[in-house]
């Protein structure tokens, strides 16, 4: 036998929303918002201006892509001169290497002075 399941019950349909201070499930009907009763915080059905909060993150993140990726994130200085590597220049080469061995020479010079 088939036995079609019902058909869940949202919050929306419901007229329940959750409260963003203290989590409460608030019943707020037919309303876009309300206040909480809990803390008397402000409740919305929906996070007023999603969309245009969303798509400012895009462009922001698109804007600093770039330069976050182009910009030097380590500087090296050996015996044999200074060097400065960006994310693109060597991803998974020798300055991911150096920078390991300089952090592990770090750790172990930390472990010598501790005292256990």
């Amino acid at each position: 036998m088939n036995r079609e399941s019902p058909e869940p019950v949202r919050g929306r349909q419901a007229g329940l929303a959750i409260c963003d201070g203290c989590l409460a499930i608030c019943e707020i009907g037919d309303q876009l918002s309300a206040r909480c009763s809990r803390c008397s915080g402000i409740v919305h059905m929906r996070i007023p201006d999603s969309l245009q909060k969303t798509s400012a993150y895009l462009v922001a993140a698109a804007i600093l892509y770039a330069p976050a990726n182009l910009l030097p994130v380590m500087h090296t200085r050996t015996v044999l001169g200074e060097e400065d590597d960006t994310i693109f220049e060597r991803r998974g080469g020798a300055a991911s290497h150096r920078f390991l061995a300089a952090g592990a020479a770090r750790v172990l010079r930390q472990h010598r002075r501790c005292r256990f």
